[in-house]
């Protein structure tokens, strides 16, 4: 909901200057979707648009964009920062912005008490508690300045590199194995013949 108001309020529209609201994606299967889209714009949202399929429409979209721009540029989907105590609160200092292009390459000095622990967080605030926690590694620094060099490669994979040398941490996306794949895959099935 918060994420639909601040659109509408980001282009200057109101939601009586939008025609026609089309349905993309597959959680837009959930009911509640189309319930709270059809409170905010306060009339009926259609389920079905004959020869729109809300399925594929977002790949098609994308397919189209690419082609009308002539080149696509993977980016970072969320900010990426590191925490760090100020006043007594901790907080997360953004070395990587979200919508960043990919490959990119970040790098901050701080000032550390020795042996501080350097956690890594993705997400757009502020709050630690607001943010998803990627990783964590021990500095083993002395007192003083430690710099902390931050890239994400054109897989997204991070890395995070502390001065003093021979810090590193590299932080995957979730990856899942055969079997697990395997499992997921028979668990989907059940549901759609089910259906």
């Amino acid at each position: 909901m918060t994420i639909s108001k601040r659109i509408i309020d980001k282009t200057g529209l109101t939601w009586g200057d939008i025609d026609e609201i089309l349905l993309a994606g597959g959680s837009c299967r959930m009911p509640m979707i189309p319930e709270m889209l059809s409170e905010l714009a306060g009339r009926n949202i259609k389920r079905r648009v004959e020869g729109f399929n809300y399925d594929t429409a977002i790949a098609i979209g994308a397919a189209l964009y690419g082609k009308q721009k002539g080149c696509v540029k993977d980016i970072v989907s969320h900010s990426i920062g590191v925490k760090y105590v100020h006043e007594g609160r901790h907080l997360i200092d953004h070395l990587i912005l979200k919508n960043t292009h990919l490959p990119l390459r970040a790098e901050r000095r701080y000032i550390g008490g020795p042996n501080a622990i350097l956690d890594v967080y993705e997400g757009e605030s502020e709050h630690p508690d607001e943010c998803i926690r990627r990783g964590h590694i021990p500095l083993h620094n002395i007192d003083g300045h430690v710099t902390i060099r931050m890239e994400v490669d054109v897989n997204g994979i991070i890395k995070v590199f502390a001065n003093p040398p021979g810090v590193k941490l590299v932080i995957k996306g979730d990856e899942i194995d055969d079997q697990r794949l395997k499992e997921l895959l028979e668990r989907v099935q059940a549901v759609v013949i089910n259906l």
